[in-house]
Order: structure tokens, then sequence, then C-alpha cells
């Protein structure tokens, strides 16, 4: 939706995966605080991703089920480092042939292509809301 610009400034996608797993994704650049989380969940598990604050907290289902039964952990990295500077890093490391890329050419294609639907569906929806509301505005 667009909130202060002609431009979409808020999105959400939710994304189902073959094996079950959902992934919901927002996106705002109208928010009035920075948060940068990704959120996974499965039948058995929620994942939380704070990529800001580069932490995570993992809720599984014990065996019995149930609201009692849910364990929270929270997981940080012992040192934590800006994550632009790492990609570039990463990204030299693996142009200079020192090491391969922690992410692979065709991962990365993958995850451009998802990236792409995500856009694709977006804007047709969009472009779906606009018909309905000059549809409205004709019938009235």
């Amino acid at each position: 939706v667009n909130v202060v610009t002609p431009r979409v400034d808020i999105a959400n996608a939710r994304l189902v995966f073959g094996s079950g797993l959902t992934a919901n994704l927002t996106c705002s650049r109208v928010s009035a605080e920075v948060v940068r989380k990704l959120r996974i969940f499965s039948e058995a598990r929620y994942v939380s991703v704070d990529l800001r604050e580069q932490s995570a907290e993992v809720v599984e289902l014990g065996t019995g089920g149930g609201i009692a039964a849910i364990e929270r952990r929270v997981l940080q990295p012992e040192e934590k480092d800006e994550p632009l500077r790492l990609e570039l890093a990463d990204f030299l490391t693996a142009v200079r042939g020192e090491a391969p890329p922690m992410v692979s050419g065709a991962d990365g294609r993958a995850a451009l292509a998802g990236a792409l639907r995500v856009m694709t569906a977006m804007e047709e929806q969009v472009a779906d809301r606009k018909r309905r509301a000059a549809r409205l505005a004709s019938e009235s």
C-alpha cells in the first residue's frame, strides 16, 4: 500500500514453501522505528530473527503440544558485525579466489527469482485494487 508517497510504502508477503514452511515478510519505509525481522513458521517451530540486533528466538512445541510445552531459546552471535561489511568482505574474498562465496551464484539467482515473483504479485495486487476502486467510483 502507499501511505505517504505515490509508490508502495508498506508491503507484506506470505511465502509458503513446498515443505510447508511459511515465511512472513513485511517491508515498510514509513515505520516510526527501524525493525528488521524475519519470522518463519513450521508445524513444530517458530523462529524470529532480528537482523538488526543479530539475534534469533526459537520457539518449539514439545512432544505433548499445547502452550505449556513451548520452549523459548534466544540465540545470539558472540561478536556482532555490520552485515553489509561482512557481505562486501565475502564478495572480495571470493573475487580474489581465496574462498568460495557464502552464497553461490545459483542460490543468489534463485533468491532474486523469488523476490521478482513477490514484486510481480505485489504489482498485480496494486493494479487489481486500482481497477476495483475505479469500478466502484464509476458505479456511484
